[in-house]
Parts: C-alpha cells; structure tokens; sequence
C-alpha cells in the first residue's frame, strides 16, 4: 500500500481518481472487492496527505 500510494503523490488528478476508486471497490459493500482492512490501511496511508 505504500509504494502504491507513493506513486500516486506525485500526480494530484490520480490522487483523486484513485481516492474514489479506492472508496468505490474496498468500502462498498456490494463491491466484488469489498475489503473494509484494506481500505481502513489506505486511509490511514492517504489521510495525513489529504488535510490541507
């Protein structure tokens, strides 16, 4: 998770694309990749980065 997140630092639109997609896939729960674990790593991960 953090060399994906590493990568997406650097380009502000894929951060946000990938913020969505991420919320969309691991925290939906109809998703077929529905991974609350992963998604709670994630933000823990991007959460610092994203209060500005």
């Amino acid at each position: 998770m953090d060399n994906f997140c590493g990568g997406l630092e650097q380009q502000a639109y894929a951060q946000k694309i990938f913020l969505q997609m991420m919320e969309d896939y691991l925290y939906n729960p109809n998703s077929p990749y529905y991974n609350e674990g992963l998604y709670v790593l994630f933000l823990k991960r991007k959460l610092p980065k994203l209060a500005y």
